[in-house]
């Protein structure tokens, strides 16, 4: 029988509550989190992970050590549209990686949570979180941590940032140009380029719907083809479906392209590494 509580431990003494969605702001994610899996509930938390590297560190080994399910909710990769980019990705087929640029602005600095550790936390996980995939998948698993990066940006009223630029030299010689803005417009890109041509998507790839979601590979040589992934659903019912399985499989983690424990830190790292470039 349906019922409520205000407390939120006697929430996670409830036997009837199967997991837990941690929707809080960012900077509350790891205390929430830990009680969570200590009382032995599966958690999906919201990205970002959470606004520093300790608590990512305090949170990611709490996981470990409960062994029961987590997963950061950067609920786009659990879309079709994601699966089919990481098989083509991993298939060979677009050539060799050479180059990334990425953009998202929204303007939400109105609403924004001034806790929250600023844009970078709040727009630029996205584009950071796919770069990684991208890289994961195209130049192997340690490729992603080994890089040199600078940045720029502009503070806005509560000291956090609101727009800022990086560009990033991967130790394989791969390049990367992030943006991330919550301070105007409502824009997306994100381009793959190769040695055989470029990828990019047509549609916003970090709020996938259910119909019109694709990318567009166009070779140096050669006809462009259109690739689309619709199920009818949004990423955030692909993300329900994703903890469902893995729950009932008795799994700890999520399964790529979702983010599994080790990628969450490294994703979390990335921010991180960007903001102390831009405020330095």
């Amino acid at each position: 029988m349906a019922h409520a509580t205000d407390s939120y431990h006697d929430l996670l003494r409830d036997p009837e509550v199967e997991a837990v969605y941690i929707g809080l702001p960012n900077h509350l994610h790891k205390d929430y989190s830990l009680e969570a899996l200590a009382a032995g509930k599966p958690v999906l938390c919201e990205k970002s992970l959470t606004v520093t590297m300790s608590d990512a560190a305090a949170l990611v080994a709490g996981a470990e050590k409960a062994r029961t399910f987590f997963a950061e909710g950067l609920m786009y990769l659990s879309h079709p549209i994601h699966h089919k980019l990481l098989d083509l990705l991993r298939s060979g087929r677009f050539g060799q990686l050479r180059h990334v640029q990425g953009f998202y602005a929204a303007d939400i600095w109105q609403v924004v949570n001034p806790a929250g550790g600023g844009t970078l936390y709040n727009l630029g996980c996205y584009p950071a979180s796919l770069l990684h995939l991208v890289v994961q998948a195209m130049c192997g698993e340690d490729a992603f941590a080994n890089r040199q990066l600078q940045a720029n940006g502009n503070a806005g009223p509560d000291g956090n940032l609101r727009d800022s630029a990086v560009t990033v030299r991967f130790d394989n010689g791969v390049l990367a140009t992030l943006h991330s803005t919550d301070g105007y417009g409502m824009a997306h890109e994100f381009t793959i380029a190769t040695d055989l041509g470029t990828l990019r998507f047509d549609s916003n790839p970090w709020l996938p719907t259910p119909q019109g979601n694709s990318f567009t590979w166009t070779p140096y040589e050669g006809t462009p083809e259109r690739f689309v992934a619709d199920s009818g659903y949004d990423a955030f019912f692909h993300q329900l479906q994703m903890v469902e399985a893995a729950m009932a499989a008795g799994e700890t983690q999520a399964k790529r392209p979702s983010p599994r424990l080790r990628d969450s830190a490294e994703i979390m790292q990335f921010p991180t590494d960007w903001q102390a470039a831009a405020t330095t």
